[in-house]
């Protein structure tokens, strides 16, 4: 992994800042659109649903701490395995932390706990897509435990073409 320098310029076309896991994930289930996990620049990971394979690499980089993050959405169960298996994988065949949380209506309070678990350990931030959720809270402590400004640290997750969207603007007030 390139080492990244926070003291790089904003580009005019703004990418995000982060190396691809590279996963052979074998599924139980078929997701229509999985979203790979991201290394960022502080060695945490952040993505979309993950599957028994991701979860193994995430422990074998140094991984600590696996947090799900759900809504209130039925589909909060969809993916490789539900709550209850992955919280069974997770902590009886990796040995890790895992934490779940249902974030609908409590998202200040969801990303101060999760900015101090990034701060003290190696985490795994996941939603179900990769896309709204989890990418909201790693902004959220990139700006306010790294001093990112807000638009390094939505490029940094990814979210720069979706941050305006009002059905997200729940967890995207927190990147701005």
């Amino acid at each position: 992994m390139a080492i990244y320098d926070p003291s790089e310029p904003i580009e005019a076309e703004p990418q995000p800042i982060i190396q691809q896991a590279s996963f052979t994930a074998t599924a139980t289930k078929t997701l229509s659109s999985p979203e790979s996990a991201k290394v960022m620049p502080t060695g945490d990971w952040l993505g979309g649903t993950q599957c028994r394979e991701d979860l193994r690499q995430f422990k074998e980089s140094g991984g600590e701490v696996v947090w799900r993050l759900n809504g209130n959405s039925p589909a909060r169960e969809a993916g490789c395995m539900s709550v209850a298996e992955e919280r069974l994988f997770v902590e009886d065949s990796l040995g890790l932390i895992f934490i779940y949380s249902n974030i609908e209506g409590r998202v200040e309070s969801m990303a101060i706990e999760i900015g101090q678990q990034l701060h003290d350990h190696k985490v795994l931030v996941h939603c179900r897509n990769g896309r709204h959720r989890a990418p909201s809270m790693m902004g959220w402590y990139l700006i306010n435990y790294l001093n990112y400004d807000p638009e390094k640290a939505q490029r940094t997750v990814g979210v720069w073409d979706i941050i305006n969207s009002p059905q997200y603007a729940k967890y995207f007030w927190l990147l701005k």
